[in-house]
């Protein structure tokens, strides 16, 4: 797998070389972008603002989806397992690269709904059992040990955050 950091410590010929290697060995398509949870995020906090923001419940399936991309991508990046692999692009990205990865894609659509936003809300146990169905999915189908090389019990210690952190927002 290539780590761009890498790239900057070889000289344009070598760097050459190593990208024409890398694509070639590419397997990309675009179901494999669905495959990260981040994506998932994204969609919903950028693309289809407008109807999740008309209905309340939909509104709080939002919220509760970036408040989960939000820990999850703290977490993978400066806890465990600190690097990410990107198999259809035959990727890993550890350090800076990963620590402006996730501050884009995590932990600033947090903090832009945050600021922009009002967040409090009551919920009921059904629409918490609601909102946390897109996580429940994405688990089910996909290998998060695989994905992003975190293991079961990484997933209790974020429930927990989870936990605490929505009890904060609620």
């Amino acid at each position: 797998m290539l780590n761009p950091l890498l790239l900057f410590s070889l000289s344009n010929q070598e760097r050459y070389n190593v990208l024409q290697l890398w694509y070639k060995d590419i397997q990309f398509s675009w179901s494999s972008v669905f495959s990260y949870f981040s994506v998932w995020n994204l969609l919903l906090s950028f693309f289809i603002t407008e109807f999740f923001n008309k209905n309340e419940l939909l509104y709080k399936l939002k919220i509760n989806v970036l408040l989960q991309t939000f820990l999850g991508g703290f977490y993978i990046t400066y806890i465990n397992p600190r690097y990410i692999k990107i198999p259809y692009l035959n990727l890993i990205i550890t350090d800076s690269i990963l620590y402006g990865t996730d501050f884009i894609s995590h932990q600033l659509p947090f903090y832009y709904f945050l600021y922009f936003h009002s967040y409090p809300m009551d919920l009921s146990w059904k629409e918490f059992i609601f909102i946390n169905i897109p996580i429940s999915i994405y688990f089910l189908f996909f290998n998060y040990e695989e994905r992003y090389g975190i293991k079961i019990n990484d997933i209790y210690i974020l429930f927990l955050s989870y936990l605490l952190f929505f009890n904060f927002f609620s």
